[in-house]
């Protein structure tokens, strides 16, 4: 169904057929931690996918991330462009060095968030959101 594909695509070309979606290159060593650059991200048992030594990337929709204040998320950035799109915000922030370079990362969050270009934020992911896609 539409739902599946979008809540659990198995491939990254199912991930970006309805959607937005972000990619995180990184290792899945492990069913917990996902690692991305120098930042471990918890996985909390989300994931279909068995632990790999090969690259893979984790896939985390607009919708499944907080914006926080900066250095209180697992993410660093920096916004980059503010979207209106009614109800709600489409934000895109540029990873800080350390994590990946030039990676850019889009949320969706509510008007009420008021990001403005140039802001640091943190990026927190929210639990259970995530899925693992192995190369």
């Amino acid at each position: 169904t539409p739902a599946d594909l979008y809540d659990r695509p198995a491939t990254q070309f199912a991930a970006g057929f309805i959607g937005q979606s972000n990619l995180l290159l990184g290792k899945h060593e492990s069913t917990q931690r996902f690692e991305f650059g120098n930042v471990q991200i918890p996985l909390l048992g989300q994931t279909a996918a068995a632990p790999g030594t090969t690259p893979a990337n984790l896939l985390i929709r607009p919708e499944c991330v907080t914006l926080t204040a900066p250095g209180a998320g697992k993410l660093q950035g920096q916004v980059t462009e503010v979207v209106f799109l009614g109800s709600e915000l489409r934000v895109l922030i540029n990873l800080s060095a350390g994590t990946a370079a030039s990676s850019t990362f889009i949320v969706r969050c509510s008007r009420e968030t008021q990001p403005r270009v140039g802001d640091a934020v943190g990026l927190e992911k929210k639990k259970k959101k995530a899925q693992v896609l192995h190369h």
